[in-house]
């Protein structure tokens, strides 16, 4: 069991939908996404579903083995499009630039 640190998420089981720490959930968690984990106010879920709104930092990408490229979230990212699913995961992490 991995120990848990200050501003991260605890979920008992990590959900599919991608989420990420915000400091501008509001500490009540009641803003679209936030209080994902029902335990933290500023852990949030975004960028697909219901959250569809709520714009996915590239951090919402879950590499193993972070890449040496450079990567961002992409909404606009369709299944096969190049680059996309850089994290194997999520199908909106995409690559992006030059190495």
């Amino acid at each position: 069991v991995q120990p848990r640190r200050l501003g991260a998420c605890s979920f008992d089981n990590e959900p599919t939908v991608p989420f990420f720490w915000d400091e501008s959930c509001p500490q009540d968690g009641q803003s679209l996404g936030c209080l994902a984990d029902g335990i933290h106010a500023q852990c949030r879920f975004c960028g697909v579903g219901d959250y569809s709104e709520v714009l996915c930092p590239a951090s919402a990408c879950s590499f193993d083995n972070p890449p040496h490229l450079p990567y961002f979230w992409d909404e606009s990212c369709l299944e096969g499009g190049v680059g996309c699913l850089a994290d194997g995961q999520h199908e909106q992490c995409r690559f992006c630039g030059e190495f």
